[in-house]
């Protein structure tokens, strides 16, 4: 059996529903970019119906996946730019 790759996520900010899904979590992107772990943890659980969503496309969770898919998560978060998507 050939096992696919991982899927990716998207929510586009630049749509009316993702800027204002975006503006909605805007307070704790920054606390988490400046290192606060509890705003990181809020945010992955918030996410994490969606993550696990993505990672189970195969009709299974796969856990692999998911790993993956949370720690690219951290690191768009960290590394988010809001002026660049929200203007």
């Amino acid at each position: 059996m050939v096992k696919q790759s991982c899927s990716s996520f998207h929510l586009s900010p630049n749509t009316k529903e993702g800027g204002d899904i975006m503006k909605n979590f805007l307070p704790l992107i920054e606390q988490a970019k400046k290192g606060d772990e509890q705003a990181m943890e809020l945010l992955l659980k918030d996410f994490k119906p969606l993550l696990i969503k993505e990672a189970s496309r195969q009709g299974y969770l796969d856990e692999d996946c998911f790993q993956n898919l949370t720690e690219t998560f951290i690191k768009i978060v960290r590394n988010f730019d809001p002026e660049k998507y929200l203007g």
